[in-house]
């Protein structure tokens, strides 16, 4: 056998032997309770609160060196009150640094937790002092490599608001990945946790969640990166059932310094959410290729979301999209290139298409929306209306005040064969009402009637189911208030003609 190898099994065999023996030692010798107080002292003189370890704290050598604490609990910060409890807590350490008195962990296993998470008046959270950045001890080094739970149950309390919900089936697996490329002081993992959560009075939320992406924390650098988000949650929440919501993006945010703003990142974000809303189908969809924060200014690509809205046969099916192109904010206000409105309503068979576009702008200080160069069309197609349908387009502004609840539009258009000028002034402030002046050249008003009644037809049998299926339903205008004018060049109707006909209308 050659020397060399000889001498290197040699040593081999002598280091396995010490290992053996170190293990041995600390079997026999070691006696991991005398840590008990000082856990206990250490958690209260940094925190201010109460650890209890009710049980023994055992000592396990394979497959790994460990130790296992449980029961366990921890008081509230500066109470007695009881904040979280463990039925088991596995701890698996780093067999180096025990020699130099130092307890290293690199994995946690947490089984049969039991914690209240509440959200105080002053808007601060009971778990403040717990994840506070603080300075290392010498002789509690923590260097986490693995993290998990085992049906962990987290309730969430908000003092202000007064909800409360709870956490159940918790499981959370954190495996920690190479850094590379990174800095010393990053840490990256990898997330796997799955959830149910519910309203803890009522069950008019129930979901059930998987989450899983890869975690990137450098705590030093403030750099935090969330990427490869997997979301799915399934369940009901108030007024929509059989609740589903899937999520895909990639989130990255860094605070570099208190000097320099926070920096933001959002990239591939597809969320897709569907249920059942009473008789309807729902289905939302939105897509967001990039959304950037940086030096207090927003950018981002074409956003757009889709919704759509079905039910049973003879119901109102909508379809609505929503797009906004080059979009840039800062503390000045927000705006977009071109936002762009499609909406498409369908019942039996009546049809109805319509599509706005516009640049937009707000400003967060004031609270007001503007689309000024508004450009729509729109066309109806169904039963009574003239082949193929009624076309109609127009142009014009709108501006809306969100702090007064007010709104006001400005605008031209062709509808038919008839050309509108109109002036709408809305307010919700007090009660909703409605100022309007409107011009129109001429009126086909048989072109928007419903059709005579069928020769023969008794409308009596039929009674108000006729009228409601062939007239518009008008009493959501009940509570609103109108007031205004309607000038009519010519109005054609039952082969009769009137011309310049002014109608002032007023409703309380």
């Amino acid at each position: 056998m050659n020397r060399y190898l000889r001498y290197a099994l040699i040593v081999i065999a002598l280091v396995t032997v010490l290992l053996l023996g170190l293990i041995i030692y600390f079997a026999i010798i070691l006696d991991p309770n005398s840590y008990k107080p000082l856990l206990a002292e250490l958690v209260k003189e940094k925190n201010q609160r109460e650890l209890r370890l009710d049980g023994d704290i055992t000592l396990s050598l394979f497959p790994r060196l460990g130790i296992e604490l449980g029961p366990i609990t921890l008081s509230e910060r500066n109470s007695n009150v009881e904040f979280a409890s463990a039925e088991r807590i596995l701890v698996s350490l780093a067999l180096l640094p025990l020699l130099r008195k130092q307890l290293e962990l690199d994995g946690i296993l947490i089984k049969g937790l039991k914690a209240n998470l509440i959200r105080l008046k002053d808007g601060s959270i009971n778990i403040a002092d717990l994840i506070a950045k603080s300075e290392e001890t010498g002789q509690f080094k923590l260097n986490v490599g693995r993290v998990a739970t085992e049906k962990a149950r987290v309730t969430f309390s908000d003092e202000e608001s007064g909800r409360h919900f709870a956490f159940t089936d918790l499981n959370v697996e954190a495996d920690r990945l190479g850094a590379r490329g990174l800095s010393a002081s990053a840490v990256r993992s990898k997330v796997k946790l799955g959830f149910a959560v519910g309203r803890s009075e009522g069950t008019e939320v129930d979901l059930a969640t998987r989450l899983a992406f890869d975690l990137t924390l450098d705590v030093d650098k403030q750099y935090y990166a969330v990427q490869g988000v997997r979301l799915e949650s399934k369940g009901q929440l108030p007024g929509i059932s059989q609740f589903m919501l899937n999520c895909t993006g990639d989130f990255v945010a860094s605070v570099p310094s208190e000097s320099v703003t926070a920096e933001f990142m959002a990239s591939d974000v597809a969320i897709n959410l569907t249920g059942i809303r009473g008789l309807s189908n729902l289905d939302i969809k939105l897509y967001m290729p990039r959304l950037s924060l940086a030096n207090e200014k927003l950018g981002g690509d074409k956003i757009s979301v889709a919704a759509e809205m079905s039910g049973h046969e003879g119901k109102l099916n909508v379809n609505a999209r929503v797009s906004l192109s080059a979009l840039e904010a800062s503390v000045s206000g927000l705006r977009s290139g071109a936002l762009l409105v499609e909406l498409e309503a369908v019942k039996n068979d009546w049809t109805i298409h319509t599509m706005l576009e516009s640049p937009f702008s707000s400003n967060p200080t004031t609270w007001q929306l503007n689309l000024p160069e508004v450009k729509g069309v729109m066309h109806a197609r169904g039963p009574g209306l003239a082949n193929p349908g009624i076309d109609g387009a127009l142009r014009g502004s709108v501006a809306i005040d969100v702090e007064s609840r007010n709104a006001q539009a400005d605008f031209t258009g062709q509808f038919a064969d008839t050309n509108i000028k109109a002036k709408l002034m809305a307010s919700a402030a007090v009660e909703p009402s409605l100022i309007f002046d409107v011009n129109i050249d001429q009126l086909d008003l048989d072109r928007f009637l419903p059709p005579a009644q069928p020769p023969g037809e008794n409308l009596e049998k039929k009674g108000n189911a006729y009228a409601s299926e062939q007239w518009l339903d008008l009493s959501a205008l009940d509570n609103l208030s109108l007031e205004g004018s309607i000038r009519i060049g010519l109005l054609k109707t039952a082969n009769s003609r009137l011309s310049g006909l002014s109608l002032a209308i007023r409703s309380n």
